[in-house]
């Protein structure tokens, strides 16, 4: 007997919005693993990539790095949609550039919706909410998965918002050494402390009481206690009291 194919997938990464807010270095065959869980069915795996053809003329370093980098997307599967940067002067005499893929985004997910059960957004622009909309009438799942500056309004009208930074090896550590104000590994780094030692730690993955599955925000009040809040099949709060033991 053959085994349940899951849901059909779509996947549809708005790349400049996602690099600009916390994406760069995106894992795509993470985000790729992450969107088709549970034996999901990749149907439709589209990103969005704006390429700029003037300065590709006389930057070598940007054209090879863009090449390296069109060549990692298509081997986690995705097809590249590349969209022309386009320069114009404004009407106070200043240059600017601009290469918006919400458009062809928006037409694609929902032309192709038809045969999708599962469609993940990667993006964070509050344009999308009218998008998020249509696709829900046609019958799809609709999630979020972004990084910083995600419209409020997405995030609600989204079936289910996930925040890139609790994705595992979705973004890469490289950039600023893990410790230093603004790195991230699963998430921001605001302290670490100077001998270099682990503080403590609590919980792991799964569904039992001190274990996590979806986490959507985390609190903390003045007497140190840490309030998790989780989404989607999680649906529950838990409040976890500072009495653990320090690392040695």
């Amino acid at each position: 007997m053959m085994g349940d194919p899951g849901l059909c997938v779509g996947v549809y990464v708005d790349a400049e919005n996602l690099s600009r807010n916390g994406g760069e270095r995106m894992q795509y065959r993470v985000l790729r693993n992450i969107a088709c869980r549970e034996n999901g069915q990749p149907i439709r795996l589209n990103t969005y990539i704006a390429f700029d053809d003037r300065r590709a003329e006389n930057d070598r370093t940007y054209r090879e790095s863009m090449l390296e980098y069109y060549s990692a997307v298509r081997d986690a599967g995705f097809k590249i949609i590349e969209k022309k940067v386009q320069h114009f002067i404004d009407p106070i005499g200043v240059e600017r550039s601009k290469a918006n893929a919400d458009l062809d985004m928006a037409v694609d997910c929902l032309l192709q919706s038809e045969h999708l059960d599962r469609v993940v957004l990667g993006t964070g622009d509050g344009d999308f909410v009218q998008v998020v909309r249509a696709l829900q009438n046609r019958g799809c799942r609709v999630e979020i998965i972004a990084f910083e500056n995600v419209s409020g309004n997405l995030r609600r009208e989204a079936d289910h918002f996930l925040s890139g930074y609790l994705v595992p090896g979705l973004v890469s550590s490289a950039g600023k050494p893990w410790g230093q104000p603004g790195s991230h590994v699963r998430g921001v780094c605001y302290y670490y402390p100077s001998n270099g030692k682990e503080v403590g730690f609590f919980g792991h993955y799964g569904r039992q009481a001190g274990q996590f599955h979806n986490i959507h925000q985390v609190v903390t009040d003045s007497k140190g206690n840490v309030y998790t809040g989780e989404v989607d099949t999680g649906m529950r709060i838990q409040k976890f009291v500072p009495n653990m033991a320090p690392a040695k």
